[in-house]
């Protein structure tokens, strides 16, 4: 190494300083959000903006080989109107129909526990904390809060079925099992 003096050494340690503080905190945050954004392409269902079936699929997973406490509840909603409503107007104000109902969905659901999309409009939400009668208010102000938005949205109203299982009303403290007595409760379109 040879150095001369007209060369300023403290010039290039500060340049070499704060290259490497901008690149290596650029990368720090680029690294650090990766997850994120991996998370969000492989578990986020784009047209409702919620998690999709394949995140819903792993939550259920993650949950099955335990025994579930006692208050944990089961809900699973179908938008029955959304064929209808992509068949007469087409599947972009279907599409936009269903995101208006999983965001009233979100607003209820993610509060108190996991929501997201099965695919088809039928979504799934679970509530580690939540007793039947919790339930129930739970879905009464969903669907109050879905005929405001159908006096709103005349043309492209929203209809759908739920239905309900919670671990100790239904003495069910298995996951898979809770999961599919709320899915046989679908009860009719309201």
């Amino acid at each position: 190494i040879h150095v001369q003096e007209a060369v300023n050494i403290k010039l290039y340690i500060v340049i070499a300083v704060v290259l490497f503080t901008l690149v290596g905190g650029i990368g720090a945050i680029l690294l650090g959000r990766l997850v994120d954004f991996i998370e969000y392409f492989l578990y986020v269902d784009k047209t409702v903006d919620v998690p999709n079936r394949a995140r819903c699929d792993t939550y259920i997973e993650e949950h099955a080989n335990k025994l579930l406490a006692e208050h944990f509840a089961c809900l699973v909603l179908k938008m029955t109107s959304l064929s209808d409503i992509s068949r007469e107007y087409g599947r972009a104000t279907g599409d936009a129909v269903l995101k208006d109902f999983a965001a009233i969905l979100k607003s209820f659901c993610e509060a108190y526990g996991f929501m997201g999309h099965n695919g088809g409009g039928v979504f799934m939400a679970f509530f580690p904390d939540c007793s039947a009668s919790k339930l129930k208010v739970i879905v009464a102000a969903i669907d109050s809060q879905v005929q405001e938005y159908n006096k709103l949205n005349p043309g492209h109203e929203i209809r759908f079925a739920s239905g309900e299982a919670v671990s100790d009303a239904d003495a069910t403290f298995e996951m898979r099992n809770l999961l599919r007595l709320a899915m046989q409760r679908l009860n009719a379109p309201r």
